[in-house]
């Protein structure tokens, strides 16, 4: 199900096309949703929900990534506009900063309840783990609160260092303490 959603994606990150994709997304979250409150015990569905999550806050980031950031238009962008809005196509419209504040903390909020699946699935999933612990932290770093990232980065190293040495990737600690070290030098 979550395939579809991508599709649309892939030649440009639109209202309507992000819009598609993330009903398509919330409509997989639903059904695993589902399946997980008639059999709650099931590893592989609630990774496929955190899997889904983790998605569904790509594709806000994709979106606020092509319509959130003002930048200079240039000549080029402006006729790729025209050229859109002549063959019936949405041009792109920037977001508003209360339109980002809620894309950015939704994109936040989904990575964070995803990890938290994720840790409760064990150390097969720490990879995961970092990977919305990583896009969640920077996000927060970009929206004025790298403390809170930082925070649960640590926590992660914490928990990595009380592990079984077999049970924690060669990478994991030296990726996380990177990314506590680069998040603690643009605080």
């Amino acid at each position: 199900m979550r395939s579809p959603a991508w599709l649309g994606l892939r030649e440009e990150a639109t209202a309507t096309t992000v819009s598609e994709a993330r009903k398509r997304l919330e409509e997989a979250a639903g059904v695993l949703e589902a399946a997980l409150a008639a059999d709650p015990g099931v590893p592989g569905l609630r990774s496929e929900l955190a899997q889904t999550w983790h998605q569904l806050a790509q594709v806000l980031d994709r979106h606020f990534n092509t319509n959130g950031q003002p930048d200079e238009a240039t000549d080029e962008d402006e006729a790729e506009d025209e050229e859109l809005a002549g063959a019936g196509a949405e041009p792109s419209a920037l977001l508003s900063p209360a339109e980002v504040d809620r894309l950015r903390l939704a994109e936040i909020e989904l990575w964070y309840r995803a990890s938290r699946v994720d840790a409760e699935l064990g150390p097969d999933h720490l990879r995961d783990r970092f990977q919305c612990l990583d896009n969640a932290a920077w996000t927060e770093q970009e929206q004025g609160d790298a403390d809170a990232g930082a925070a649960r980065v640590s926590a992660l190293i914490d928990e990595a260092r009380a592990l079984p040495e077999d049970d924690v990737p060669d990478w994991l600690l030296p990726s996380a303490e990177r990314l506590l070290a680069q998040l603690n030098e643009r605080d």
